[in-house]
């Protein structure tokens, strides 16, 4: 007997339905990869998690992969930094690492980004790098941009400099267990001399 989907009200619209699947879908996804990591996330669990029938996942979603990219991709136009321009560029830096704490510890979550760091499950990985890209390229930019100004030194390594806010991040999580509320302050701080040094 086919498994008839409660989790949605099935006098609403048809295309309506399908939204509210859709949702409930991905809002399980991302809470099972910040929560128990990638390697929980399956058909299986999500329908489990988030009461929407296997059928129904399958009606949205070819396999696995297309719905971790969906979720993923949900996640990430969710957190998409919108930096200011009008600032100047040392509140941009710091509106910009601030961000990142933000949305390691309120979208990403500490699991998911575990799971990448020790690559237990390769194909979210590559996934999660790939959707991720156009929320780096966004900080990059910033940056150029700056650059072009005049604001930040010509020459500036800023692939380094991206790796040095998520890497300095990730060492306060490790030092203390957790990162606190003036860790963007106090990294720019660290910074400034060198990304002002003409």
């Amino acid at each position: 007997m086919p498994t008839t989907d409660t989790s949605v009200p099935q006098d609403l619209p048809y295309a309506l339905r399908g939204q509210r699947s859709v949702a409930r879908i991905i809002e399980a996804t991302l809470d099972l990869l910040r929560t128990q990591g990638p390697h929980r996330v399956t058909i299986d669990a999500v329908s489990a998690h988030s009461g929407v029938a296997k059928t129904t996942i399958y009606r949205h979603y070819q396999d696995r992969a297309e719905m971790l990219r969906a979720a993923l991709t949900a996640a990430v136009q969710e957190t998409a930094p919108e930096i200011p321009s009008d600032l100047p560029i040392r509140q941009q830096l710091l509106w910009m690492f601030d961000d990142t704490r933000r949305t390691v510890e309120e979208h990403a979550g500490r699991g998911m980004i575990a799971a990448v760091l020790a690559d237990q499950d390769p194909e979210f990985t590559d996934l999660f790098r790939e959707v991720t890209a156009a929320h780096r390229r966004t900080m990059i930019d910033v940056l150029d941009a700056a650059i072009d100004a005049e604001a930040l030194p010509q020459g500036l390594d800023t692939d380094m400099t991206i790796s040095t806010i998520l890497g300095s991040y990730l060492a306060e999580v490790l030092r203390h267990g957790t990162v606190e509320e003036k860790w963007a302050e106090r990294l720019l701080d660290t910074l400034w001399p060198d990304l002002t040094a003409k």
